[in-house]
Protein backbone atom coordinates (compact mmCIF):
# COMPACT_ATOMS: atom_id res chain seq x y z
CA UNK A 1 0.00 0.00 0.00
CA UNK A 2 1.38 3.02 -0.75
CA UNK A 3 1.99 6.12 2.04
CA UNK A 4 -0.31 8.98 2.64
CA UNK A 5 -0.10 12.07 0.87
CA UNK A 6 0.70 14.48 3.26
CA UNK A 7 -0.06 18.08 2.32
CA UNK A 8 1.16 20.82 4.34
CA UNK A 9 -1.76 23.77 4.06
CA UNK A 10 1.02 26.65 5.49
CA UNK A 11 3.14 25.77 2.41
CA UNK A 12 0.36 25.83 -0.28
CA UNK A 13 -0.35 29.34 1.85
CA UNK A 14 3.14 30.48 1.12
CA UNK A 15 2.97 29.60 -2.44
CA UNK A 16 -0.09 31.42 -2.99
CA UNK A 17 1.77 34.53 -1.45
CA UNK A 18 4.50 33.83 -4.07
CA UNK A 19 2.14 33.68 -6.63
CA UNK A 20 0.52 36.99 -6.43
CA UNK A 21 3.87 38.69 -5.94
CA UNK A 22 4.39 37.20 -9.00
CA UNK A 23 0.91 38.72 -10.64
CA UNK A 24 1.52 41.59 -9.10
CA UNK A 25 5.04 41.89 -10.86
CA UNK A 26 3.80 41.29 -14.02
CA UNK A 27 0.87 43.94 -14.08
CA UNK A 28 3.67 46.12 -13.20
CA UNK A 29 5.75 45.50 -16.13
CA UNK A 30 2.44 45.87 -18.35
CA UNK A 31 2.03 49.27 -17.25
CA UNK A 32 5.43 50.16 -17.95
CA UNK A 33 5.90 49.45 -21.34
CA UNK A 34 5.52 52.77 -22.87
CA UNK A 35 2.44 53.40 -25.39
CA UNK A 36 2.99 54.98 -28.83
CA UNK A 37 5.56 55.93 -31.01
CA UNK A 38 8.67 57.48 -29.46
CA UNK A 39 8.75 60.90 -28.86
CA UNK A 40 11.17 63.42 -30.89
CA UNK A 41 10.90 63.77 -34.57
CA UNK A 42 12.19 60.84 -36.84
CA UNK A 43 15.74 61.17 -37.67
CA UNK A 44 15.63 58.99 -40.57
CA UNK A 45 12.18 58.97 -41.72
CA UNK A 46 9.27 56.96 -40.24
CA UNK A 47 10.49 53.83 -41.19
CA UNK A 48 8.19 52.02 -39.40
CA UNK A 49 8.77 52.23 -35.95
CA UNK A 50 5.50 53.94 -35.05
CA UNK A 51 3.60 50.81 -36.19
CA UNK A 52 5.94 48.55 -34.98
CA UNK A 53 6.13 50.16 -31.37
CA UNK A 54 2.26 50.16 -31.04
CA UNK A 55 2.53 46.54 -32.19
CA UNK A 56 5.37 45.49 -29.46
CA UNK A 57 3.32 47.91 -26.81
CA UNK A 58 -0.29 46.07 -27.53
CA UNK A 59 1.43 42.72 -27.80
CA UNK A 60 3.54 42.51 -25.09
CA UNK A 61 0.75 44.53 -22.64
CA UNK A 62 -1.55 41.59 -23.81
CA UNK A 63 1.16 38.57 -22.90
CA UNK A 64 2.06 40.49 -19.63
CA UNK A 65 -1.64 41.01 -18.04
CA UNK A 66 -2.49 37.04 -19.33
CA UNK A 67 0.49 35.91 -17.35
CA UNK A 68 -0.29 37.85 -14.72
CA UNK A 69 -4.21 36.80 -14.64
CA UNK A 70 -2.91 33.31 -14.98
CA UNK A 71 -0.46 33.76 -11.81
CA UNK A 72 -3.60 35.11 -10.16
CA UNK A 73 -5.79 32.28 -10.56
CA UNK A 74 -3.03 30.08 -9.60
CA UNK A 75 -2.53 31.85 -6.40
CA UNK A 76 -6.07 31.45 -5.61
CA UNK A 77 -6.19 27.52 -6.35
CA UNK A 78 -3.50 27.22 -4.17
CA UNK A 79 -5.58 29.22 -1.47
CA UNK A 80 -8.42 27.69 -1.99
CA UNK A 81 -6.64 23.84 -1.32
CA UNK A 82 -4.88 25.40 1.37
CA UNK A 83 -8.83 26.18 2.80
CA UNK A 84 -9.60 23.61 2.01
CA UNK A 85 -6.84 20.95 3.64
CA UNK A 86 -7.48 22.76 6.61
CA UNK A 87 -11.06 22.44 6.37
CA UNK A 88 -10.49 18.74 6.12
CA UNK A 89 -7.83 18.29 9.19
CA UNK A 90 -10.15 20.39 11.05
CA UNK A 91 -12.99 18.35 10.77
CA UNK A 92 -10.82 15.20 10.95
CA UNK A 93 -9.76 16.15 14.46
CA UNK A 94 -13.48 17.23 15.54
CA UNK A 95 -14.47 13.86 14.76
CA UNK A 96 -11.46 11.97 16.98
CA UNK A 97 -12.78 14.16 19.58
CA UNK A 98 -16.17 13.03 19.74
CA UNK A 99 -15.25 9.26 19.83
Amino acid sequence: MPPPVVVDPSQLARLATAALATASTLDHLAAGVPAGAPDGPAVYGDGGVGPSMATFQSLWTAEARLAADAAQEFADGLRRSADGYRAADDDALRRMRIR
